[in-house]
């Protein structure tokens, strides 16, 4: 009898041990799977003066943002051990299911280039693997961060185009009508500006558009919120003054801009040309201390 406990014992240690190791053979065709993604998106993040640079920071705040969650993580494996000796307790290991609908994604984006099933099948695969690997239980511990992954889903071209020539135009709009209020009289067309008394004519062109700035903006305050464990009131409530606060400092941004040009038109083109990061990290440490006080007592998962 004691021998036959002891097997039993050995048996389940040795599973224990040999899961984990059970996925080394899908390592090299899942690394090959995962730079499929890549290769269709990176054309979209890298080019010269992209607005969806953003996406190539998901990744690694994604990682940073699931490192943060070990020690719950730490505690629900523990737990887990406890309640549920056999690792094959389906309470700690899941199904491939996951796993096989994200690789046959990546496989059709593969032969169509469809940036969005690709992203989908990404994000199946890794959320997959960790079910698979961890079960449900622990899989909810980091779900949060795993979903941010969905931010890096290009949007369709047609409309991503409809809407920054919308930012355009309503770039232009109100830096013309700020600088009427400011007593210097403007010509719009369009998305061009003129300053009547100087004839200067600034273009709001995509990087003037502000559209990097709000996706900047909005993913920096979604990993904020994620990592601050915020509830779904302060986490929309903070999304809201997130979108206020890019619109005026990009107007802002703007009006200086223009405000420049009356007496140094050259020295306004060189404003106009900066890069839109001084922009970015204004819009975030704003954004950061405008809501640290309201996310300054978040509640915790005990609370819950």
């Amino acid at each position: 009898m004691v021998d036959i406990v002891t097997n039993d014992v050995k048996n389940s240690d040795t599973r224990s041990r040999k899961q984990p190791s059970a996925l080394w053979w899908l390592i090299p065709p899942g690394v090959a799977l995962a730079w499929i993604p890549f290769r269709i998106c990176s054309p979209l993040w890298f080019e010269t003066g992209s607005q969806l640079f953003v996406q190539a920071w998901v990744l690694p705040v994604v990682a940073l943002l699931a490192w943060t969650r070990k020690p719950d993580w730490q505690r629900t494996a523990k737990e887990l051990e406890e309640l549920f000796p056999d690792p094959r307790d389906p309470r700690r290991s899941g199904n491939m299911i996951l796993i096989v609908l994200g690789c046959l994604g990546l496989i059709l984006s593969q032969i169509a280039l469809l940036p969005l099933v690709s992203i989908l099948g990404f994000c199946l695969v890794i959320i997959g693997t960790v079910f698979y690997l961890f079960g449900p239980f622990l899989l909810r511990s980091v779900i949060s961060p795993l979903l941010l992954l969905l931010l890096m889903i290009p949007p369709p071209h047609t409309l991503f185009l409809v809407l920054l020539a919308r930012l355009q135009l309503a770039g232009a709009t109100m830096l013309g009508g700020g600088l009427d209020l400011m007593g210097i009289q403007t010509r719009i067309m369009g998305a061009q500006v003129t300053i009547k008394q100087s004839g200067w004519q600034l273009q709001i062109i995509p990087s003037l558009s502000g559209i990097d700035v709000f996706l900047f903006a909005i993913f920096g305050t979604v990993s904020y919120l994620i990592w601050k464990r915020a509830p779904l009131l302060k986490s929309l409530l903070t999304l809201l003054i997130a979108a206020f606060l890019t619109v005026i400092i990009n107007l802002f941004r703007l009006l200086l801009i223009g405000l420049v040009a009356r007496q140094y038109p050259s020295v306004a083109n060189t404003l106009a040309s900066i890069p839109a990061l001084p922009t970015i990290l204004c819009v975030l440490a704003t954004i950061f201390l405008a809501t640290r006080k309201l996310l300054s007592n978040p509640t915790t998962p005990e609370e819950k």
